[in-house]
């Protein structure tokens, strides 16, 4: 379940607001994903950042999957941090990409619930994809819509 903004206490909320803040001032297409008080930050659908965000701290780690961070921006200082020491202290650490699972045009984002029914199908749309962190996941999710009768794959 993906929570609101407004679902979350007012100190999150801010907080988030002011990561959001950060990176589209570097123009950076991000969205937070998952738990909103802990998010994943995932660059335009197409791969996470190796970072975590914890109070007013933005921990940057050398990989998704590292335990330690190597630095940390505050968030209380958006307007001093340069694009020069952000992209410099990004590019010291490994990306990850992540796995959509599309139907012809069309990308996968999960099961729906007929209420009439009260059947679940597979809903399909050209926006807002259903991110997997490994590609086994998103191959057994492929694999499971085709014994649907779909036609998917893996990008």
């Amino acid at each position: 379940m993906k929570r609101k903004f407004n679902e979350l206490s007012p100190t999150y909320k801010r907080r988030n607001q002011l990561l959001l803040s950060l990176f589209d001032k570097f123009d950076m297409n991000v969205s937070l994903l998952g738990d909103l008080r802990r998010p994943n930050m995932v660059v335009d659908n197409s791969y996470q950042l190796p970072m975590y965000v914890k109070n007013f701290d933005l921990h940057i780690k050398k990989t998704v999957y590292a335990e330690d961070f190597f630095h940390t921006f505050s968030l209380d200082d958006v307007d001093v941090i340069t694009k020069d020491e952000f992209f410099d202290v990004l590019d010291q650490a490994q990306t990850e990409w992540v796995y959509k699972v599309k139907c012809h045009d069309l990308y996968y984002v999960g099961m729906k619930k007929d209420n009439s029914t009260g059947e679940y199908f597979p809903a399909f749309s050209k926006q807002f994809p259903k991110l997997y962190y490994t590609t086994d996941k998103a191959i057994e999710e492929s694999y499971h819509l085709r014994t649907l009768g779909y036609e998917t794959e893996y990008e």
